[in-house]
């Protein structure tokens, strides 16, 4: 009885999330880092939702992965439907639990592949190279 008590407050108190904000994320780590470690994918996610938090950019996540020239758009015909599966849970994961994941980009807002120079990247702090992705604020 114990068990199923606890269970049913566990449950109860899930958080909710968007099923549209979940696609939106997934979307961007499906092209911006599908080949990137658990870790990188959680550092570009975050970098999302730090910039849904700075009120320098819009509010919602797909406001933010969908602003002009920022982040790759993905196509709705997902090639790799194993690792699309993959990023929708762990995006549905990441936006539940966001408070208490650890940000590995100490509050990027920016990143870029490190095999580019984009011309703002002296403008900003370099916080943290996780995979092939650097990371600023």
């Amino acid at each position: 009885m114990i068990f199923l008590t606890l269970s049913y407050i566990l449950n109860f108190n899930e958080p909710k999330v968007d099923k549209n904000e979940v696609t939106c994320l997934a979307n961007t780590l499906y092209v911006e880092a599908r080949g990137e470690s658990l870790i990188g994918k959680v550092a570009v996610a975050k970098v999302v939702l730090n910039r849904v938090d700075d009120s320098n950019f819009p509010d919602s996540i797909c406001d933010v992965v969908q602003d002009p020239g920022e982040f790759a758009k993905a196509s709705n015909k997902k090639s790799e439907e194993l690792v699309w599966k993959k990023v929708q849970s762990l995006s549905e994961f990441i936006i539940k639990y966001n408070d208490i994941i650890v940000d590995p980009t100490n509050g990027a807002l920016f990143f870029h592949t490190s095999n580019i120079k984009p011309y703002w990247a002296e403008e900003f702090e370099k916080v943290a190279k996780i995979d092939s992705h650097i990371f600023y604020k």
